[in-house]
C-alpha cells in the first residue's frame, strides 16, 4: 500500500494544476505469475462510468474521466474503425479498446504505458486477481494527477492510427 501512495505525493508535488481529490479505495490483489499479494487504490466500484485510475508500471496512479475528455472520445472512434477490431463485437471491441488506451496517454514517470489495470510491483506481470475491497466503507482521499496526452496532441492522423495499430499488435489483435 506505502508503494502506491508514495508516487500520488511525488505527483501533487510535481503539478498541482493538474491533479483531482478523489476518495479512492484499497483493492487486494495476488499476481497469478509469481503469487505475490498487493494493495492497490482504485475508484468504486459503483457510480465511476467512463472514469479510470491508469497504473504504471511501477506503481504510479493519473485519473482519466473518459466522459469529458476529447481524446478518450477520439481514440475510441478511431479504434473502433481499425481492421483488426472491425468484425469484433461491441464488448471485444470495448475489451480491447481499453487494453491499448494508454498509448494516447503521456508516459509515466518511470517511462511506462499508462494501464487501466494495475500489474504486480514485483513480476511486472498484469495476469492478476482481484481477491476482495479491503474496506469499502473507508475511502482514502488524496490528489491525483490527470492523464494528460501532449505527445499524443502532436501526432498526425496517420501517426495515430499506427500508435495503435502497433498497441492491438502488441495484444494479439
Amino acid at each position: 500500500m506505502k508503494f502506491f501512495i508514495r508516487y500520488v505525493f511525488w505527483s501533487r508535488r510535481r503539478n498541482p494544476k493538474s491533479a483531482m481529490e478523489l476518495t479512492l479505495f484499497e483493492f487486494h490483489y495476488r499476481c497469478k505469475n509469481c503469487n505475490n499479494e498487493f494493495d492497490v487504490l482504485d475508484l468504486p466500484p459503483e457510480g465511476t462510468y467512463g472514469e479510470f485510475i491508469m497504473y504504471g508500471q511501477n506503481g504510479e496512479i493519473a485519473y482519466w474521466n473518459g466522459i469529458t475528455d476529447p481524446v478518450f472520445k477520439e481514440v475510441s472512434k478511431f479504434t473502433n474503425s481499425l481492421t483488426p477490431l472491425a468484425d469484433l463485437d461491441e464488448i471485444a471491441q470495448s475489451s480491447a479498446f481499453l487494453e491499448i488506451c494508454g498509448v494516447c496517454c503521456d508516459l509515466a514517470r518511470e517511462g511506462s504505458v499508462f494501464r487501466v489495470r494495475p500489474s504486480c510491483p514485483d513480476c511486472k506481470s498484469e495476469d492478476i486477481r482481484l481477491l476482495r475491497e479491503i474496506d469499502p466503507q473507508h475511502g482514502i482521499v488524496v490528489d491525483v494527477p490527470c492523464i494528460t496526452h501532449n505527445t499524443w496532441n502532436r501526432l498526425s492522423q496517420e501517426e495515430k492510427k499506427q500508435q495503435l495499430l502497433k498497441a492491438l499488435k502488441e495484444i494479439n489483435m
